[in-house]
């Protein structure tokens, strides 16, 4: 029996989070909604688009990190065989502006009427464009996507991160990878950086076992859901769930039910969950583990001690569901067999 853990932020001040039509200010560079003290006049300080699809059964992973002026990390994952095992390969450096810290056309406005934002690599080939409503992704010749946004955004009012807030904007696709057609769930949100904290940007500095989420998904009746639960052991914790049709709710309290694993390539003690159940808010999710990842490159990050990701269906309630689509990222920070024992977790 898996134990049940229970993370309570740390927070000097009570969770607040919007769910609201997604507005033109929150693509600007310093956005009206952050300009206040407990958001700390937050500037744009990461450009994260990501998103899961299958190819005859097998499962990709597609991830491009952006700062505003440059890249931090890309890759199309093609996911591992099981839970504890890491990438069989995929796309980097055939990609356009692959390294960390490669120059790209900055994030800018790109027209006014609809209005658009975005970014693109210095020869082009790849592009990013934001609109209200819609986002566009290239990615060479290789991948292609039309993102449609959810009706709705969620924006994290400095609840989460340790020096940052966030936009979530869940949204479904259509597109091409490698000239076959593709579909599925993902996401096109926006990080934004304290003032105080703007040289250093978007912080991945944890300390402490850090359990980062997030599941979207289409039922079989159409109803769009998603998810985000993050978790910082001895810091913020911080999650939501949303389902159409219903009021959504958010929590600064969340209940951990998981076994660890050590993962077996490794030999650095690096741990993560097979299964894991999430409840807060009155609710509980499920994520199964079937794929895993080392890291969102086309090749696996064996340097990124204490890092691991794993990918898997997900509902929310006691009875299984499928999901017509469905995304499922759930990655661990700084996750290694001792702290998770002190946690008092049981580690394998």
């Amino acid at each position: 029996m898996a134990n049940k853990i229970v993370f309570k932020s740390n927070a000097t001040y009570p969770p607040y989070t919007e769910f609201t039509s997604f507005k033109e200010d929150y693509l600007k560079m310093e956005p009206d909604v952050f300009h206040n003290e407990r958001d700390g006049y937050c500037s744009l300080s990461l450009n994260p688009v990501f998103c899961q699809f299958f190819v005859d059964d097998q499962p990709y992973f597609y991830y491009r990190h952006l700062d505003p002026d440059k890249n931090r990390f890309v890759g199309i994952s093609k996911l591992g065989d099981g839970p504890l095992d890491y990438q069989k390969g995929g796309y980097t450096y055939q990609l356009a502006a692959p390294c960390k810290n490669d120059a790209i056309v900055p994030y800018h406005k790109i027209a006014d009427d609809p209005p658009a934002y975005g970014c693109s690599s210095l020869d082009g080939k790849m592009e990013i464009v934001y609109y209200t409503d819609h986002a566009f992704v290239k990615e060479s010749d290789i991948l292609q996507l039309n993102f449609e946004y959810y009706p709705m955004a969620v924006i994290d009012h400095f609840n989460a991160w340790p020096n940052a807030c966030v936009i979530y904007q869940a949204a479904k696709f259509t597109g091409a990878f490698e000239g076959k057609p593709i579909h599925g769930v993902g996401r096109c949100s926006h990080s934004y950086t304290i003032q105080k904290e703007k040289n250093v940007g978007f912080s991945m500095e944890y300390g402490s076992v850090n359990m980062n989420n997030e599941l979207i998904g289409i039922r079989e009746d159409g109803r769009m859901e998603e998810a985000v639960i993050d978790i910082i052991a001895d810091g913020k914790v911080w999650a939501y769930y949303h389902l159409e049709g219903e009021e959504p709710v958010y929590a600064d309290e969340v209940e951990v039910e998981a076994d660890f694993y050590r993962i077996p390539y490794l030999n650095d003690s690096t741990c993560i969950y097979k299964e894991i159940v999430f409840r807060f808010a009155g609710k509980e999710i499920h994520m199964t583990g079937k794929w895993g990842t080392k890291g969102f490159l086309g090749y696996p990050r064996f340097e990124k001690v204490g890092q691991a990701e794993v990918v898997g269906p997900w509902y929310e309630g006691p009875l299984p569901y499928q999901h017509r689509e469905y995304m499922s990222f759930n990655e661990v920070q700084d996750c290694y067999e001792k702290q998770l024992k002190e946690l008092g977790f049981n580690v394998y």
